[in-house]
């Protein structure tokens, strides 16, 4: 990582003691002061009114969250959400926090489905199931696009982990899209299952909808962890590492067959794909050599 120029450290210290607190991580001025910028639009809504003590309270405030961002703590960890879509999620430590990527093929597929005829034109019913849900991020934001045209629309987001769980049902109310509110006909479920297990995931499956019977799935969906141990620990950023659960990026499982430690994930979504037989199904890669390998399992 090339240094950071000492004319740019002297103008960040005129500029802002914050501002320099916050150079090491954000490696460059503008990107320093637009996050000290949220940071105290963040500050200022935990503040009450202005008053001396409260400006002095502010600023120490908005000071220990720069060198908790400097250090190198996430800042949707520091702020406590992220932009997802159209929508404002909830972060917090232990869950993987959500990033662009999955935002841009969480929009594209809703619109495939919505005006591409994917699923058919204009479909009237739609079953979608989200493993590793994680933040809820990718099931929320199906769900809330594709409530708009889908009267009767059913969207079941699972995580191994109960924080993770509970975090996807928080943003749900967060979003005004709280699964006890769902209106006749469409439902919105976060479990707790391992999706290794047969038991576990059908389980889960089967009694977390209070429908008459389980509507066939149209499309599986899954973030998986997929990072190599090598990956891990050679090309993730420090901060990653040292903020973010391992368990959302490096698969800690073994699946029967011939495949990478990195890929066992794949290896059991199309195992649960067979089973299911959703007529769409998603997931995201880490690079071209691991899509063509989850290609090859595929065919």
């Amino acid at each position: 990582m090339p240094r950071i120029p000492p004319s740019t450290i002297r103008q960040a210290h005129h500029i802002s003691p914050h501002a320099a607190a916050l150079l090491p991580v954000c490696r460059d001025l503008p990107s320093a002061l637009n996050e000290l910028r949220w940071v105290r639009e963040h500050v200022r809504q935990l503040t009450p009114p202005a008053s001396s003590s409260s400006l002095w309270t502010e600023e120490l405030h908005v000071a220990s969250l720069c060198r908790r961002r400097g250090r190198g703590e996430p800042l949707q960890y520091i702020l406590g959400t992220q932009p997802f879509g159209g929508l404002e999620l909830k972060c917090r430590p232990g869950v993987f926090i959500p990033r662009p990527e999955p935002e841009a093929y969480t929009t594209h597929l809703a619109a495939l489905i919505q005006h591409s005829h994917l699923l058919g034109p204009s479909p009237q019913s739609l079953s979608i199931l989200d493993l590793c849900t994680g933040t809820g991020c990718i099931a929320l934001l199906l769900y809330s696009l594709l409530a708009r045209t889908i009267p009767d629309l059913h969207v079941h987001g699972i995580d191994i982990s109960p924080y993770a769980v509970d975090l996807s049902k928080e943003n749900a109310r967060h979003n005004n899209l709280a699964i006890t509110t769902t209106p006749p006909g469409r439902s919105l479920v976060f479990s707790q299952a391992d999706i290794f297990s047969d038991t576990a995931l059908l389980g889960a499956l089967t009694s977390s909808r209070d429908l008459p019977s389980q509507p066939p799935l149209d499309v599986l969906v899954c973030n998986p962890p997929y990072v190599s141990r090598w990956g891990y620990s050679r090309q993730t950023a420090q901060s990653v590492r040292r903020y973010e659960p391992k368990i959302a990026q490096v698969p800690m499982v073994e699946y029967p067959g011939d495949h990478t430690p990195e890929d066992v994930f794949y290896a059991r979504l199309l195992d649960i794909a067979a089973r299911l037989g959703p007529r769409v199904l998603l997931c995201e890669v880490g690079d071209l050599g691991q899509a063509l390998r989850v290609v090859e399992m595929a065919l």
